[in-house]
This record gives C-alpha cells, sequence and structure tokens, in this order.
C-alpha cells in the first residue's frame, strides 16, 4: 500500500471532474480573451503613437483662390516664407496627381480636376524638436499670400489621442473583467473541488494530514491547470492576430494597426500563462483554506 508524505503535497486529486479538462477549457477561453484585449490595446497604442508622431512632424497649407492674385503668385509667396523660417526642414507643392489622388475616394476617377476650385496645398515638414511658432508663421503666410491657411494638425492629433485612450481602456477593462472572472470561476472549482473530495479529505485529517497540504494539493493542480490554459489561449489568440494581419497589406495600410507586436509587446502578452497561473494558485490556496477551516 503506497503512503503518502503528508508534509508534502502530492497527487491526489482525480484529474476528471469539476477541477479537470472541463475547467481547463473554461480557463483556456478566458486567457484567449485576456491575450486578445491586451495585443488590441498595445496595437492601438502602437498604432497611435505612429500617428501622432508622424502629424507632429508634419503641417499643411492650404491656399484658396483670392481676387487679384493667382493661385501660382500665392504658392510662390509661401514657400518663399516657409523655406525662410527656422523649424521648417522641407516644403513642396503638391502636384496634381497628388491632389487628384486624394479625391479620387470622394468624387470617383472620371473627374477632372481642372473644372474644380480646388485649393493648392502645400506640404510641410517640420522639426519635431523645435517647431516653429505657429501663430507668427500664419501671419507671414497671410501677408504673402492672403487665401493661405495653416494647418498644425493639433485637432486631428487630439482626436486620435482621444480615440486611442478609448479603446485601450476598453481593452484593459475587458482584461480586468476577465481577470475577475478567472478569480470567481477557480473559487467556485476549489469549492467544488472539495465537497467532491470530502471524504478524502476527512480520511486525510485522520492519518495526520494538516490542512496545507490539502491546500497544496489544490494549489499545484491549479498553478499547473492555469499555466496550461494560459499558454493554450496565447497560442490561439497569436493565429487570430495572424488571421487578421493577413487580410490587410500592413506595409502600405496606414489606418489598421500593425499586428506584429515589438519585444515589449512580446514580453507583456508572454506574462498572461504566468499570471494566470500564480492567480489560481494563490485563490485556489486561499479557498481551500478557508473552506477546510470551516470543515467540522
Amino acid at each position: 500500500m503506497t503512503r503518502h508524505n503528508l508534509d508534502k503535497p502530492g497527487k491526489i486529486l482525480p484529474r476528471g471532474g469539476t477541477i479537470g479538462r472541463p475547467l481547463q477549457t473554461v480557463m483556456a477561453i478566458m486567457c484567449y480573451l485576456a491575450s486578445l484585449s491586451l495585443g488590441s490595446a498595445l496595437a492601438v497604442n502602437r498604432l497611435s503613437d505612429t500617428w501622432t508622431t508622424d502629424l507632429a512632424g508634419q503641417v499643411t497649407v492650404t491656399i484658396k483662390g483670392e481676387s487679384g492674385i493667382t493661385l501660382k503668385q500665392q504658392e510662390d509667396g509661401a514657400l518663399a516664407v516657409l523655406e525662410s523660417t527656422p523649424g521648417v526642414l522641407r516644403a513642396r507643392a503638391a502636384n496634381d496627381s497628388e491632389i487628384k489622388d486624394m479625391l479620387t475616394p470622394y468624387l470617383g476617377s472620371g473627374v477632372s480636376i481642372d473644372r474644380l476650385p480646388v485649393p493648392q496645398l502645400i506640404f510641410v515638414q517640420i522639426n519635431p524638436e523645435s517647431p516653429p511658432d505657429f501663430s507668427t508663421l500664419q501671419s507671414r503666410l497671410a501677408e504673402a499670400a492672403p487665401g493661405a491657411q495653416l494647418d498644425d494638425h493639433s485637432r486631428w492629433n487630439a482626436q486620435l489621442e482621444s480615440f486611442a485612450v478609448g479603446l485601450s481602456s476598453v481593452g484593459f477593462a475587458v482584461l480586468a473583467l476577465t481577470a475577475i472572472a478567472t478569480i470567481a470561476t477557480v473559487i467556485y472549482a476549489t469549492r467544488a473541488g472539495l465537497l467532491a473530495n470530502r471524504e478524502t479529505i476527512e480520511v486525510l485529517h485522520m492519518v495526520g494530514a494538516q490542512d496545507h497540504f490539502i491546500a497544496g494539493e489544490f494549489q499545484n493542480h491549479f498553478w499547473s491547470l492555469g499555466l496550461i490554459a494560459g499558454f493554450i489561449g496565447l497560442i490561439a489568440a497569436a493565429l487570430t492576430f495572424l488571421g487578421f494581419a493577413s487580410l490587410t497589406d500592413q506595409s502600405t495600410s496606414l489606418l489598421t494597426p500593425n499586428l506584429t507586436p515589438n519585444t515589449t509587446e512580446v514580453i507583456s502578452l508572454l506574462a498572461i500563462p504566468i499570471v494566470a497561473s500564480l492567480v489560481s494558485m494563490v485563490t485556489a490556496r486561499l479557498t481551500a483554506l478557508s473552506v477546510i477551516g470551516k470543515m467540522p
């Protein structure tokens, strides 16, 4: 007859039942949702940083037609002001082909821009570390080109940041709710496992097993269960991200997030199985000690 060392946790819990494969499946789904939430939030944050960084280094000058002066004269005057302004790295006027490409999604490819009162655009690249004074620059542009308007994209930048913060907050909120649901599931499963093995626990008590030994059985069981479920969920989430990434050309898409994680994001995602196992282990141990302490 095999004797258990009652000072060290062993393997006395059954692998099936409430705390076996059904629970592992539920926890794998939760870890999958957690990985999706965290990965999406990180991707949105990275995309927002790319957008705002790009916009921070560019401004646009729009020149509308004014009586008494041609668009070409206004363009030349605006370019002269921009090229002499400290903090401006480069300024160039958009050609007809670029303007047509911008209007095509809205007006169609068959529309001739020669018949339309299309404003002239000047793309300006500035030094983000030492930008010019935009209010002073606008005044100078208004003198040299009366129809010129400077857009520093600050309002668009603010909207992008607010949008990214909102999406990230939703992702982290889902992550927090998933963690709470995981803890509740482990508590329920631990209590159910204790009740299902009540007779075994009573026998263990009779032969001298301490509460920490029995709690250790549940602790070790849920640690391995959480770790395995965490990696299953993480792998499933990685396959989901790869599937979404294959639907878009990440090299040319400016509006869709790049779903290829960087090193920091990989480390963050790899932490999910570890955190899941630790949360499961600690929750199971505390719940087991609490329930066993109340048993007669």
